[in-house]
């Protein structure tokens, strides 16, 4: 006969059922309690390979420590397939302390106190990180910097235009002390010289971080870099950065008027300061720079320059705003008082410079001194930073030089006035098409006197048509001439 299913059990059964109950986790508890740190240490030991070939990548490692206060992991081999951003990592060690009350309390970037790493290899193909994610990431953490060691780092990172090497890195990293940073080689793509045998110091501060004293080059050195990731929850980072440039020299001419002479500049800087937003989503920029003492020798390591021409430029102002990926939402101003030119035996003096980017747009304003040349030039930029290359520059030049011996730095070859046009449309840094309409009037030509002077020429980068030529030597003597000059391919501007 079957129970009443109403039938409530008698108290002493549901009593004895209890008492079962209450002994049954009493005991789990206490094999809990005496052997938490095997069992902990046996489901990451297992459970971790497991989760790592679920995202296509294959995990071996040996773990140690108490999992719940700190882990010491060693021999670790971690391969992604075809398809995994994180193609390779083995370390020889990896160790953790941290706090678990911390991280429930606080949330991940706050609940590291030590992190040690040593022997690392890695391999990282961020090329592949827009397919691995199936959505926008969730934001930073809002972090305070641990205590942190890399021993021997060597890493390769894949980008769509190129690798980034890194060779022997050491780092250390300490809140409220003085770390080192140093590293055997770095090559980065583009025509950045490689770096070797960097070092540095670090020191840390809550969520500030900052390089000192790194010689990147034998003469360009880093006096200061601070990255400040106070607000990375809100997807935002301010830095600032104070750079020694090397020294260079230029014509005494720019100055002082006299020829030949050469000057010493001493050592340039570079002062930087900003932030940037967006992180992980579409990253904008706010950034100011202040360059002073600026020459050719300044900057040689990073673009290459024909050494015929010499410049200076005591101070340049640079102010970026808006996002990295999209020229024609960025806002650009720079301006530069004061500099000089010259190429051989020609000079500029006292060339003022102000130009802008605004909705794609580029204005280029630049004037003269004594010389009274002034530039305009115009140009639309695409809508991404790979097809600029190919961007179509107009410019125009109003001329009107009282004088045409200032343009010379030693024995002026012709002296008279020279005004006029030049108009230019360049794309791809070659003219696509030039023209010269000018004149001048009481000229000497090596002692010869020549009272006026037309000029009419053309060029379409590979060939330069003297359409008129006509100098008028005294009322009673005329010379006119044409000319064509031709190239195998289209000249270069620079």
């Amino acid at each position: 006969m079957k129970p009443d299913p109403g039938t409530r059990l008698p108290p002493s059964l549901l009593r004895k059922w209890l008492r079962r109950l209450l002994w049954s986790g009493f005991w789990l508890l206490l094999v809990l309690v005496i052997f938490h740190r095997p069992i902990l240490r046996f489901a990451l030991q297992r459970g971790a390979p497991v989760f790592a070939k679920s995202g296509g990548m294959n995990l071996e490692w040996d773990v140690g420590g108490t999992v719940v206060g700190g882990v010491d992991i060693r021999n670790v081999q971690l391969t992604g397939d075809s398809k995994a951003p994180l193609q390779k990592l083995t370390a020889a060690r990896l160790r953790s302390d941290y706090s678990l009350w911390r991280l429930l309390r606080q949330g991940v970037g706050r609940f590291m106190d030590d992190m040690v790493l040593e022997d690392v290899d890695l391999v990282l193909d961020t090329t592949k990180f827009a397919a691995a994610l199936k959505e926008e990431p969730s934001p930073p953490p809002k972090i305070i910097l641990p205590k942190l060691r890399l021993q021997n780092v060597n890493a390769r990172i894949i980008l769509a235009d190129g690798e980034v090497v890194v060779r022997g890195l050491n780092f250390t990293l300490i809140p409220d002390a003085a770390g080192e940073l140093e590293f055997q080689e770095l090559l980065v793509p583009g025509n950045l010289p490689p770096l070797r045998n960097v070092s540095g110091t670090t020191h840390a501060e809550s969520a500030k971080f900052t390089l000192k004293s790194m010689n990147l080059l034998p003469d360009l050195k880093v006096e200061e870099l601070s990255v400040d990731l106070s607000e990375m929850e809100k997807r935002r980072l301010s830095f600032s950065a104070a750079l020694t440039v090397p020294g260079g020299s230029y014509p005494e001419s720019f100055t002082a008027g006299a020829g030949g002479q050469r000057v010493a500049m001493g050592n340039g800087e570079v002062k930087i300061s900003g932030s940037l937003e967006g992180l992980g989503k579409s990253l904008s920029v706010s950034a100011s720079a202040v360059f002073t003492k600026l020459t050719p020798d300044t900057i040689r390591y990073w673009v290459r320059l024909s050494p015929e021409v010499s410049w200076s430029v005591p101070v340049l102002n640079l102010t970026v705003n808006g996002p990295v990926a999209k020229p024609r939402q960025l806002h650009v101003e720079a301006s530069l008082d004061r500099s000089g030119i010259a190429a051989g035996n020609v000079k500029l003096d006292s060339v003022k410079l102000n130009a802008s980017l605004e909705h794609g747009v580029i204005n280029l304003h630049l004037a003269t001194g004594d010389q009274q040349i002034k530039v305009m030039a115009t140009a639309q930029l695409p809508e991404s930073w790979q097809d600029v290359a190919q961007t179509e520059l107009n410019a125009e030049a109003d001329v009107n030089i009282p004088n045409v011996a200032g343009l010379f730095i030693n024995d002026p070859p012709l002296t008279g006035r020279l005004e006029g046009k030049l108009n230019a449309r360049l794309a791809g840094g070659a003219f696509v098409v030039a023209q010269a309409n000018l004149t001048g009037s009481h000229w000497l030509v090596q002692g010869v006197p020549v009272g006026t002077l037309e000029l009419r020429a053309s060029s379409d980068g590979k060939m330069v048509k003297v359409e008129k030529v006509k100098a008028l030597l005294d009322p009673q003597n005329t010379v006119e001439a044409t000319a064509t000059l031709g190239f195998d391919a289209a000249q270069p501007v620079v």
